[in-house]
């Protein structure tokens, strides 16, 4: 993990990644509509994500605020996520009523945490 933060472009259609060993947490602050066209860019987002050498106390955060849409794209994503930081636990902040609404139907909320 490296001691600087790493942060994406900001013109980046998805969003940002932030790591901050300082807080133990590494953010990912998505934006906009979260769709199938956004597959390749929500993979790579995904593959950045390095938690060897972190502390076990080290958390992974999708800030859902700015999310104007969601579909199953998004939801596999969550899941990848989940499934690359095992053994811990997702957490999501500020999900919309329609991604709640999301995450209920495909009962992934059971996988993470929903602030």
């Amino acid at each position: 993990m490296s001691s600087r933060p790493d942060t994406t472009r900001p013109g980046d259609a998805v969003g940002t990644l932030l790591v901050d060993p300082a807080a133990r947490c590494t953010t990912i602050a998505l934006r906009g509509e979260v769709d199938a066209g956004l597959e390749g860019e929500l993979s790579a987002l995904c593959s950045r994500i390095v938690l060897d050498g972190a502390e076990a106390e080290h958390v992974v955060v999708v800030d859902l605020g700015a999310v104007t849409f969601m579909d199953s794209s998004g939801i596999a994503f969550l899941v990848r996520l989940t499934q690359r930081i095992a053994p811990r636990r997702l957490r999501l902040r500020h999900a919309p009523d329609q991604v709640r609404f999301l995450l209920d139907v495909t009962g992934i909320e059971s996988i993470l945490d929903v602030d």
